[in-house]
């Protein structure tokens, strides 16, 4: 403990000599984006998805963090993910970076007017670190962390508005990081990978999902500029596509009788309509064309949705289920 305290304090003297950096979370508040400070606790550690509003903490469902510094003039604000703890960790590495830049430039400074003093022979300037603090991977594309692999998959996806693969990317390589402990992307081999495969099944999960992490996680990589191919990295487990299960007539009885007024109105549409998962999940009034009788089936960022193949389609409805859903907005209109 005493150790790992003087390491904090010998932390925080380095950081103090360069510029500060601090993070910023994007949030999103009645409709627009805002940036506000990220929310710390009384022993320094930063408070996952909370933001000081108003010298308040305020917690949010997602944020989209960023860092904040001056470096020569010039003001940088490189995203850094949806991860909390990722975020405070490159504000570390940056700062460290910045502070160790600083001192060099200060300490050739020094030197150079040393030398002149005692011999008048001029000395070239002492070249700064190599080190791109918007990158923090010292200028080589290969060497880039974990956390920064993320973050500019995530904003390129987020940029295109492929907000679901943005999402569920974010959420694979969390689980990816987690059971391999990786720092640098270019450290992964084909171990890895297998690793984080044996590590879904054995949470039992359908071989279906396994693959579509595996393939989010192989995504990033190459994202990140990895040669899969060379590091001989796996490809994703094949899977056996299942026929749906299908319900009979009396399964269907037995659901709707047992089922709560809300919860028979959304299975049938589901039933009704043929919806897939996310496009009932995400359903609204909005969709519901009462005068035409059909449903618009439409992407929504603002909950993450994107609809296959960014095709919009009109499905129509049947009275019984209509007229439900009238009496249904008629109480419930929001």
């Amino acid at each position: 403990m005493a150790s790992r305290a003087r390491r904090k304090e010998a932390l925080r003297a380095l950081e103090g000599i360069g510029p500060k950096v601090t993070v910023v979370a994007r949030v999103k508040e009645d409709g627009k984006w805002k940036r506000f400070n990220a929310a710390y606790d009384e022993h320094g550690h930063i408070l996952a998805n909370v933001v000081v509003m108003h010298e308040k903490q305020v917690e949010f469902p997602v944020c989209h963090y960023e860092l904040r510094y001056t470096d020569g003039g010039v003001d940088h604000r490189p995203a850094v993910g949806n991860v909390a703890a990722g975020a405070e960790e490159q504000r570390a590495i940056v700062a460290a970076q910045l502070a160790v830049m600083k001192a060099s430039e200060e300490l050739g400074a020094k030197t150079e007017t040393q030398n002149d003093d005692a011999n008048p022979q001029t000395y070239p300037p002492t070249q700064t670190l190599p080190v791109n603090p918007a990158q923090t991977s010292a200028g080589n594309a290969q060497r880039v962390t974990q956390v920064e692999a993320l973050a500019r998959f995530v904003e390129d996806r987020e940029l295109q508005q492929k907000m679901e693969i943005a999402v569920q990317t974010n959420r694979a390589w969390e689980e990816f990081v987690k059971v391999t402990g990786i720092d640098y992307v270019d450290k992964v081999v084909r171990n890895d990978l297998l690793k984080f495969d044996k590590a879904l099944r054995e949470r039992g999960l359908e071989p279906a999902t396994v693959n579509e992490r595996h393939r989010r996680v192989m995504a990033v990589l190459k994202f990140a500029g990895i040669d899969t191919v060379k590091k001989q990295l796996p490809t994703a487990p094949r899977v056996e596509m299942k026929l749906p299960t299908v319900y009979t007539s009396d399964q269907l009885r037995r659901l709707f009788a047992a089922a709560e007024e809300y919860e028979r109105l959304a299975f049938q549409i589901a039933l009704k309509l043929g919806l897939r998962d996310q496009e009932l999940s995400t359903a609204e009034f909005s969709d519901i064309h009462f005068d035409g009788r059909f449903f618009r089936v439409q992407s929504k960022p603002e909950h993450h949705f994107q609809v296959k193949s960014l095709e919009q389609r009109d499905i129509p409805i049947p009275d019984d289920l209509l007229e439900s859903l009238r009496i249904w907005k008629g109480r419930d209109p929001g």
